[in-house]
């Protein structure tokens, strides 16, 4: 999770709240998996401006 990611949707049972320093994690409610969903985003450079804004709409629509 240090290098590669910009944003990607992923379920929180696998323990990314602890690096909730490094990302910013935004809660799905009403998903359909055996977990919830987020949509997470890295708060570090760099940080790609199609990944911004795919996370601002999905906050829109999610949020």
């Amino acid at each position: 999770m240090q290098a590669g990611i910009c944003c990607a949707i992923m379920p929180l049972n696998n323990g990314l709240e602890a690096l909730s320093d490094n990302l910013e994690i935004l809660p799905i409610a009403e998903t359909h998996v055996d977990s919830q969903l987020a949509l997470i985003m890295r708060q570090q450079e760099p940080v790609s401006t199609l990944a911004e804004k795919c996370f601002a709409e999905a906050q829109g629509i999610f949020g």
